[in-house]
């Protein structure tokens, strides 16, 4: 009698936990560095992102899986932040989306599809014809590296051996926010490969096909390397190299001649 007590109480408690959060071992990868992917948070989890970037440049976003197949998200941030200079802020705080239309099966790849408003790097601003102050001397309100807006991603993941999973990423977007600039079909693809539990290799290449009539892309397209590791359950470290290529130009149509290294930290939780 005692045992079956026990039992039926033990059955109870664990019916009234919450599930455990997804954390940094197992979390799908649901982006790679520019790039979303077609991984999602579970319902009932966020993950808070914080990216450091060139001139003193922070970048905050907040992602929540808010149904079992919705994930929304909110970002905000600006360059001068870690400086002795007034920080330039971006022109607006941005909104995520992302729902998935197909889960991952063996012989079918999960898609999603979704919408992101965050670029990456400077917000720059179009020249006023008064010639009013701006910041700088572009002809186009956007980011340094273009907004996705709409996309369309899928992902399938591989065994590959004894070495572990690799995921392979491909993505689709369209931007016609941005009236201004190019707002033709764009095209990416990525890869992620688990070194083992705690590290994993993250690349990325968009062609940045809507992104060459301003001058601020040298058409060579956007490749992107980094390191993620899992520094504990909840928390992520990454080093990001970005444009490897070095095909973007500066805002006085230069070329850049370094790539742009880039740390990022993750932290997952359950609501």
């Amino acid at each position: 009698m005692k045992q079956t007590l026990a039992a039926a109480l033990a059955a109870l408690m664990l019916a009234g936990a919450p599930a455990m959060a997804q954390n940094m071992k197992t979390l799908p990868v649901n982006r790679l560095i520019d790039n979303p992917t077609a991984g999602i948070l579970q319902k009932g989890t966020f993950d808070f992102d914080m990216c450091l970037y060139g001139e003193g440049g922070v970048l905050l976003a907040l992602n929540m899986g808010m149904l079992d197949r919705l994930n929304l998200g909110a970002s905000f941030g600006g360059v001068r932040i870690i400086s002795d200079a007034s920080p330039d802020w971006n022109g607006r705080p941005e909104l995520a989306l992302k729902y998935r239309l197909m889960d991952e099966t063996v012989s079918w790849p999960a898609i999603v599809l979704g919408y992101a408003g965050q670029g990456h790097g400077r917000w720059l601003e179009k020249v006023d014809p008064d010639g009013d102050s701006t910041t700088v001397d572009v002809p186009v309100d956007r980011y340094e590296v273009k907004a996705k807006g709409f996309y369309a991603a899928l992902g399938k993941n591989y065994l590959v051996g004894n070495m572990g999973l690799m995921g392979l990423h491909l993505g689709a977007n369209v931007n016609p926010m941005e009236n201004d600039d190019d707002a033709g079909l764009n095209v990416w693809i990525g890869v992620d490969k688990a070194v083992n539990d705690e590290l994993s290799i993250i690349a990325e290449y968009d062609f940045a096909w809507d992104d060459v009539k301003t001058g601020l892309s040298s058409t060579k397209g956007f490749l992107n390397a980094g390191v993620r590791w899992a520094l504990a359950d909840r928390l992520s470290m990454e080093l990001d190299f970005r444009d490897v290529l070095k095909n973007r130009k500066d805002v006085a149509m230069r070329p850049v001649n370094s790539v742009s290294r880039e740390i990022r930290i993750t932290y997952v939780e359950d609501f």
